[in-house]
């Protein structure tokens, strides 16, 4: 059976999502430990686990068998 091979573009796009949750999650971190208003921290972790999620999406659609 054949691996399929995965482009070094989708390597570079999942670590620069990478980084952005990484900095999302400092982010988070630095609202709760300074004013800890709450709308801005959920909008904070809203959009990191969006990011999150995104980048399982494209995780799971990188290694998928493909059915061709």
């Amino acid at each position: 059976m054949r691996q399929k091979r995965i482009h070094p573009q989708a390597i570079a796009t999942s670590s620069q999502m990478a980084a952005r949750l990484e900095n999302l999650r400092v982010v988070h971190s630095l609202i709760h430990c300074t004013s800890n208003k709450v709308m801005y921290r959920l909008s904070a972790f809203l959009a990191s686990f969006a990011l999150l999620v995104a980048l399982w999406v494209a995780f799971y659609f990188t290694l998928a068998p493909s059915s061709a």
